[in-house]
């Protein structure tokens, strides 16, 4: 196995990871500062701005920088097509989400740990103080998620792993991208392994129908699930 790092598109991965990362932090901050917004509700509004200038930006960079090499194939499914596999997916994937929360509760017993999402709880917290952010988590955050982690991070380390083993090379990039889409959620503990696992789900979504379209469904009817759960709960 051997990394061709001509094949990827970095033009395509920086991009959309500095769009990202500026939306996420920077430009909210400088907003908030020069516009002295201090009330959480309007800092919560700016953020939601923020990520509807980053969705255009990168449809843009995407549009302008072609497509990669799981796009470019006669295989890719239309639209509807596509919400639909996502769709079908979400209930393969909640039912699995529910298995590994069993395990990791038993492993919680064995090793003493907190089985519980951090991420969650804060995410719950949010939501209680600010509705807003529902919006958040169940529109933009999945869109920019899967623009981020899967079209560009995962397709790039797609692309260049070089080996005639195509599983293996499914499986490394699905694993690598999964692995960074889990630290920003919670870090590295025991608990990334639900995002490892979710992210390689979504992957092999976005390869299976080579349309972003796809995870996306299935990102957002996750985050509703998690959302009206945790509502309920409160």
């Amino acid at each position: 196995m051997k990394f061709n790092f001509k094949n990827g598109n970095l033009i395509l991965l920086l991009s959309i990871v500095c769009t990202y990362v500026l939306s996420l932090f920077l430009m909210p901050k400088i907003t908030l500062h020069f516009l002295n917004i201090t009330e959480a509700g309007q800092r919560y509004y700016v953020l939601l701005f923020w990520q509807v200038i980053a969705i255009v930006i990168m449809t843009i960079i995407i549009q302008k920088n072609g497509l990669n090499s799981l796009e470019n194939t006669n295989q890719r499914y239309g639209f509807l097509k596509s919400v639909g596999k996502g769709m079908s997916f979400f209930f393969i994937m909640m039912l699995l989400q529910m298995i590994l929360s069993i395990i990791l509760q038993i492993l919680a017993h064995i090793f003493s740990f907190n089985p519980v999402s951090q991420n969650t709880q804060e995410i719950s917290l949010a939501i209680k103080s600010q509705p807003i952010i529902i919006l958040y988590v169940v529109v933009f955050a999945p869109i920019l998620e899967e623009l981020v982690f899967r079209k560009a991070i995962f397709a790039y380390l797609y692309d260049i792993i070089n080996t005639s083993r195509e599983k293996l090379r499914f499986i490394l990039a699905a694993f690598l991208s999964g692995l960074i889409f889990a630290i920003p959620h919670d870090g590295i503990s025991p608990i990334a392994i639900v995002y490892i696992v979710m992210a390689m789900i979504f992957a092999y979504l976005y390869k299976k129908t080579s349309n972003i379209i796809a995870p996306i469904t299935a990102h957002i009817l996750m985050n509703l699930a998690v959302v009206i759960v945790q509502i309920n709960l409160a």
